[in-house]
């Protein structure tokens, strides 16, 4: 995670300085931050940085570039620090506040989609406060959609659809569950595979719409592509679109878009990765002709690349998990491009126990 840490007492600046330090050895991008008149030498050399700003500035400054920040002091002055900047659960970070005497880590905003209870928890391993987290479903013990979408990297849909499914199993009702992808572990209570209840789960990579269903969209198509020198961005992209609307398949569903290491420096194809948040995986053609298969071979293209197929061995390589991604759509050409469309062979991960297909 990207975190920013800030005390704004001088009694909090050492616990600034360990949990930063910590964090940073557990693999997050952590900056401590404590007011100017309380930087010394040694906090200084810690790495620590000097705030000049007034709390609520620092607040706003930081609030939308971090997935997560860290206020060290009194809850009350965190809140109002934070409040003129909370959009809504689905874009604000975590806030996590823990007493200077560390005594208590709250989870304060973004407990699930956000991820606060989590950076609660290990905040307070890390410093030996009492974890304090109050969301509904983490104090009765059952599933939170929210929470599972985030660990597994799923795009929630629908905010709304999904504090009514949590209110369904607060409330002790059924929901059901259904996933066009194998799963791990073992499904939790409340949730039922294959029943049609008024509320339901869908994980799936399909652009769909349904009267009570969720759709949590795992990022899972790779888009593999070919095309000639100089193609534009917009190009790239009608024909993509295009593709995915007769195929059916969810726009938030493309992981990335793939092609052959000789487009690396396709100013119209980076672009289009851009545009769509994803990364541009390149391959080389020794890298290509990996891919096991049958596919639909150009002399043409093999003559000028070095390999008798791009789109759709890229399409079946990118990102794959365990072996070669399936081949959604094969090689699509017109307009100068090529498109092919892969499905990684994600796994939708519970707590616990063995992988089923749901």
């Amino acid at each position: 995670m990207k975190l920013a840490i800030i005390s704004f007492t001088e009694q909090g600046a050492r616990l600034c300085s360990l949990l930063m330090a910590q964090l940073q050895k557990d693999g997050d991008e952590c900056r401590g931050f404590i007011q100017e008149r309380y930087m010394t030498r040694e906090y200084e050399h810690a790495g620590l940085q000097s705030v000049s700003s007034t709390l609520s500035e620092w607040a706003g400054h930081v609030f939308h570039s971090v997935d997560g920040m860290i206020f060290i002091g009194a809850a009350g002055i965190a809140v109002r620090a934070v409040a003129p900047y909370i959009k809504s659960k689905a874009k604000d970070p975590a806030v996590v506040v823990i007493d200077a005497g560390a005594t208590f880590a709250i989870s304060l905003l973004s407990g699930h989609l956000g991820g606060a209870n989590d950076l609660t928890k290990r905040a307070a391993r890390i410093t030996g406060a009492v974890p304090v987290i109050t969301t509904a479903t983490d104090v009765s013990g059952r599933f939170a959609v929210d929470e599972f979408a985030r660990k597994n990297g799923l795009v929630l849909t629908d905010l709304t659809c999904a504090k009514r499914i949590t209110a369904d199993i607060l409330d002790g009702k059924t929901v059901g569950f259904f996933s066009d992808f194998q799963t791990s572990g073992i499904l939790p209570e409340g949730l039922e595979p294959g029943k049609q209840t008024e509320n339901r789960i869908c994980v799936t990579y399909k652009d769909k719409k349904e009267e009570g269903a969720l759709f949590l969209i795992p990022k899972s198509v790779v888009i593999g592509i070919g095309c000639r020198r100089g193609t534009k961005e917009s190009e790239i992209a009608d024909r993509a679109d295009a593709l995915l609307n007769e195929l059916g398949i969810s726009r938030a569903a493309v992981a990335a878009v793939a092609s052959i290491a000789l487009k690396q420096d396709e100013e119209g194809l980076l672009a289009f990765a851009g545009s769509l948040g994803v990364p541009a995986v390149f391959l080389s053609a020794e890298e290509l002709a990996l891919a096991k298969g049958e596919f639909s071979d150009s002399d043409f293209v093999k003559k000028t690349t070095g390999i008798g197929n791009v789109c759709e061995r890229a399409a079946v390589l990118a990102l794959a998990e365990g072996g070669q991604n399936e081949l959604l759509a094969g090689k699509r050409p017109g307009g100068g491009i090529t498109l092919a469309l892969g499905l990684i062979r994600r796994t939708i991960r519970f707590e616990g126990g063995a992988s089923e297909r749901i």
